[in-house]
């Protein structure tokens, strides 16, 4: 992130900004680490209705 473009509204809210992008980090993580098909979740809404076995 470019911090020099930021008002100073945007550099109050930094903190909240980093501390939602680690929840969201920790959160990838723990899907990953359940082994959730993500791509097959993705696929989902990014393809049309196939089944693949």
């Amino acid at each position: 992130m470019d911090l020099e473009n930021f008002s100073d509204i945007d550099k109050k809210n930094l903190p909240k900004l980093k501390q939602y992008w680690e929840y969201l980090q920790t959160y990838r993580a723990q899907i990953d680490e359940e082994k959730l098909i993500s791509s097959d979740i993705s696929n989902i809404f990014t393809s049309p209705m196939e089944l693949e076995e």
